[in-house]
């Protein structure tokens, strides 16, 4: 078990509808998966099967309804602000709407190294630039671009910033919502290709959420399947999209051509 990442154990959100007569709403029920080191496992499912919903609990951003987090033996359910802290610099995230995710008031420079301050990763003015220089260049932007704010990006451009922003901190674990749904074709391909290399370099292990199926069958090692809130099918990606043995994975990827 040394091996496992994240482990999901049991794992349920129930939300409450409703001003005056509240109702109930399982947006996930009681799923369990692994994810072990180096693999990028795919979680895949139409739109509210509750991939987010996972997501959100696993970052620490919402609280289970029941069941366990666990990220290396660690649970993350019960884990304190302070634990928090460090357990950022090891999980981090990319999101659907990269803009979203940079301070709107602050320029790129700001942005870049906001982490780099936050972790004592520099020595110095001239250190902090250093890494942040060497961080664009990573991704091709270049440093008068750093001046501008994060609605003057394109997509792209935001989105290369916000994944290698996240890479800088070398987590264990990257936690990809999406990355690639609200871009154009050719720009998805730069994304992913971007991501297997950081993958290829670091053996980085990802959790890689998208509805995407041909992005999923290429890009990810392992993959589950989820349909109102339950996963009814999971295992090494070439084994459920060649076998699907549940009628609901058949659909699918029967959808899909």
């Amino acid at each position: 078990m040394h091996n496992v990442i994240l482990e999901i154990a049991n794992l349920s959100k129930r939300y409450y509808t409703g001003l005056w007569e509240r109702q109930a709403v399982d947006a996930v029920c009681d799923i369990s998966f692994t994810v072990q080191k180096g693999d990028i496992f795919g979680l895949i499912g139409g739109s509210g099967c509750g991939k987010t919903s996972v997501i959100k609990m696993a970052l620490g951003l919402s609280r289970p309804s029941g069941g366990t987090v666990l990220y290396k033996g660690k649970d993350l359910v019960t884990a304190t602000r302070k634990e928090w802290y460090f357990l950022r610099k090891e999980i981090q995230a990319v999101f659907q709407h990269p803009q979203m995710t940079f301070n709107p008031r602050r320029n790129i420079y700001f942005a870049c190294a906001e982490p780099v301050r936050l972790y004592g990763l520099a020595h110095g003015k001239r250190d902090e630039e250093r890494f942040v220089f060497n961080m664009i260049e990573k991704v091709g932007i270049s440093r008068d671009q750093l001046k501008k704010f994060p609605h003057e990006l394109s997509g792209g451009q935001a989105q290369r910033l916000s994944i290698i922003r996240a890479v800088s901190l070398n987590p264990e674990l990257l936690v990809c919502d999406e990355p690639t749904s609200m871009l154009d074709v050719s720009v998805q391909a730069q994304i992913l290709q971007l991501l297997w290399n950081i993958h290829k370099e670091r053996r980085m292990t990802m959790l890689f959420i998208s509805h995407d199926l041909d992005v999923v069958q290429a890009f990810c090692t392992h993959v589950a399947v989820m349909r109102q809130g339950k996963i009814v099918e999971s295992g090494p990606v070439h084994k459920v999209f060649e076998t699907p043995q549940h009628e609901y994975t058949r659909y699918l990827i029967s959808s899909r051509l």
